[in-house]
């Protein structure tokens, strides 16, 4: 499994990330897969923009 990176790092190259976020009840994981584009984060399928600010992502596993 691929360690969760703060956001701060997170580059728009292209590839396909899943994100976590954190509120006042909790941390939640959302496998997304979710690109970053201008400064965005949108959810691939379905195409949605991200509304919540996620504080660390990961590189999307390839499936085997």
């Amino acid at each position: 499994m691929n360690p969760w990176l703060y956001i701060g790092e997170a580059v728009e190259d292209g590839s396909q990330c899943e994100l976590k976020f954190k509120d006042r009840f909790g941390s939640w994981e959302e496998a997304g897969p979710f690109v970053l584009h201008e400064g965005i984060w949108y959810r691939v399928d379905p195409p949605t923009v991200v509304k919540e600010i996620p504080v660390a992502f990961r590189f999307a596993m390839e499936p085997a």
